[in-house]
């Protein structure tokens, strides 16, 4: 939007671009950025105010959901911890080894034959 209007006077811009002050969520939601938003028309000079406030609600949208994914590793292992390893190394604390011990899993296996 900012590069394709920089060039538009007031009056052309007020043509071509008939926004207002709302965004939709990811969840198809509509949301207003302000009080009033959806009677708040975007102007030449308002715009960037609309940009950065669509940028803000829809990077903030998720941060519920992302608390949760966060207190939930937090739980399992301390953020604290995580600053000194690698991803890799992140990643075999959550999952574990990616190869698998066949006698070990042997070991700790119980069979049970039944017949129908």
């Amino acid at each position: 939007m900012r590069m394709n209007t920089k060039a538009l006077s007031e009056e052309d811009f007020q043509y071509a671009v008939d926004e207002y002050f709302v965004t939709l969520l990811s969840n198809g939601k509509e949301v207003e950025l302000c009080p009033g938003g959806k009677s708040r028309k975007v102007t030449k000079a308002n715009m960037e105010e609309y940009i950065s406030s669509i940028i803000n609600v829809r990077l903030n949208e998720s941060e519920k959901q992302m608390r949760a994914i966060r207190d939930g590793v937090n739980f399992i292992m301390p953020l604290s911890t995580c600053s000194m390893l690698n991803w890799q190394m992140i990643e075999a604390r959550a999952t574990g080894s990616k190869t698998i011990d066949v006698e070990k899993l042997k070991s700790i296996t119980q069979y049970n034959v039944s017949k129908f």
